[in-house]
């Protein structure tokens, strides 16, 4: 913090959280512009190739595994026919969700992941299940995940729903399979 030149009463899990969003932001912003480059396949930060929509959700397995969470990661339909755009907000929404949950969710309770294409509905859910700690106090900061999530989400059309029952904490991002596609303005005739 004094090699910052920050002052003030900071907390060093407060500086985590804002090099964790920054970090975040970088590489959703350097994977944005690599959606944009037809030609190109979508690139992180460090130059590999963005994971598919499925890769991001099994690897959100891995991590809440590495943190100690038992998770459990089910799969209804294929994505190979959700549009870019989609499949990037929702892996995203993937990444927050898991760092939502290492930090204020209880461990010793199970994560179910879900991610359901429904073809019918015409769209995408990705859900989060998983228990809050007895532990965890709000902070002082606003909930600036959920706010890029709702912001990413609702950007392409989509809809974000986040519910607590008790200890019971639900997170879950409804995309449409659609991404609708702004049409050049016609030039009126002189």
């Amino acid at each position: 913090v004094q090699e910052l030149g920050i002052r003030g009463n900071v907390e060093p899990a407060d500086l985590e959280f804002v090099l964790h969003a920054c970090d975040n932001a970088i590489v959703q912003l350097r994977g944005m512009l690599s959606l944009l480059r037809s030609d190109e396949t979508p690139r992180d930060l460090a130059g590999e190739p963005v994971r598919t929509l499925d890769e991001e959700c099994r690897a959100a397995v891995d991590r809440l595994a590495e943190h100690g969470f038992a998770a459990e990661y089910q799969q209804y339909g294929a994505t190979d026919a959700v549009p870019s755009p989609v499949q990037w907000a929702l892996a995203g929404t993937c990444r927050e969700a898991v760092s939502n949950i290492v930090k204020h969710g209880d461990a010793r309770s199970p994560v179910t992941l879900s991610l359901e294409v429904d073809t019918d509905a015409g769209e995408t859910r990705l859900a989060f299940f998983n228990q809050i700690s007895a532990h965890h106090h709000p902070s002082n900061h606003t909930a600036l995940g959920l706010i890029g999530i709702r912001e990413r989400v609702e950007a392409i059309g989509g809809r974000l729903y986040t519910s607590r029952s008790g200890q019971q904490w639900m997170t879950m991002a409804c995309l449409p399979n659609r991404v609708a596609t702004a049409t050049p303005a016609e030039d009126p005739a002189p």
